[in-house]
């Protein structure tokens, strides 16, 4: 994983806060979030920011 991978998951709008608070999985794998997000996060479907949460009708 290169480090301009990293920047690009920052770019994109990646929280690395709070992925690590929203999946602790990420921080016991002892990769960085960013790593994590870009190797299994994105294949799990896993967000990496907060979504809006969609209002009811």
């Amino acid at each position: 994983m290169s480090d301009t991978d990293e920047h690009l998951a920052t770019l994109a709008g990646f929280d690395p806060d709070w992925y690590s608070q929203t999946y602790p999985d990420a921080v016991l794998s002892g990769l960085s979030p960013q790593q994590h997000y870009l190797l299994i996060g994105r294949v799990l479907g896993r967000p990496g920011f907060p979504q809006p949460r969609s209002r009811s009708p």
